[in-house]
């Protein structure tokens, strides 16, 4: 075979018949259901006012304070860091608050 007809196995993605074997061994049957279940109990996590609540603490608690180590960032970053932490609290807020009826907590 000259160079010109050889099958080009650079471009062509061979799996692994180890990589294969541990897959089909080490994966449950049931995976796909196992799967459903996790994402929708995840989404039923978060259609939770307190979950909401959770994350803009969470995002309150991100805010750059005097007193923390910044490293390198200038006082412009650290401005945008703290807009943006902020602005994502507030959405989180408002997100709870669309899930106990619209009230302000």
């Amino acid at each position: 075979m000259t160079a010109t007809t050889m099958p080009r196995t650079s471009a062509m993605v061979v799996p692994d018949p180890l990589v294969a074997r541990w897959f089909h061994s080490n994966t449950p049957p049931n995976w796909v259901e196992d799967f459903g279940r996790r994402v929708l109990a995840d989404a039923m996590t978060s259609a939770t006012a307190s979950y909401w609540l959770r994350r803009a603490r969470a995002f309150e608690d991100a805010r750059p304070r005097p007193g923390d180590f910044t490293g390198r960032a200038t006082a412009a970053e650290l401005a945008e860091l703290d807009r943006r932490c902020r602005e994502t609290a507030e959405a989180c807020r408002s997100q709870a608050a669309l899930w106990v009826g619209g009230e302000d907590r």
